[in-house]
């Protein structure tokens, strides 16, 4: 039996959730990005998943489309602080290199003024990030 979800609970659920829709290629439930036909081929057979060190605390996976036509980058901060990271640092391939970053779930919010790192997670938090092939 599990535990009823409380809102002191319920952040550390939505990153577990989140780590296992990452790490399997499917959701607990029902999740916008995966629903969506631009972002599912990410998640689908024969995508890839690759993990991304962008710092410590941080767990970080980037998931491929067969046609590397679709990135979905999937970050969970881990540790009991906020950690600043680059996202732009996980995406590979020129194809994608002009690709509009586009926010797909979770939360992130911007690192303080001042530092190398655009973006921040606070503690227990997770975000994904997509970038799409643009048209030629």
């Amino acid at each position: 039996m599990t535990a009823p979800t409380t809102p002191e609970t319920a952040p550390l659920t939505a990153l577990a959730a989140s780590l296992q829709a990452t790490a399997l290629g499917h959701p607990p439930t029902a999740d916008g990005a995966l629903s969506n036909p631009r972002t599912a081929t990410a998640f689908g057979e024969g995508a890839r998943l690759e993990p991304v060190d962008l710092g410590d605390g941080l767990w970080a996976a980037l998931r491929t489309s067969p046609d590397a036509a679709q990135q979905v980058l999937c970050v969970h901060n881990l540790a009991a602080h906020p950690v600043d990271f680059d996202p732009r640092d996980a995406f590979t391939g020129a194809a994608l290199d002009d690709g509009e970053l586009l926010f797909l779930a979770g939360q992130i919010g911007p690192a303080p003024s001042g530092g190398d790192a655009p973006s921040r997670l606070a503690p227990h938090t997770y975000v994904w990030l997509g970038r799409f092939r643009t048209a030629a």
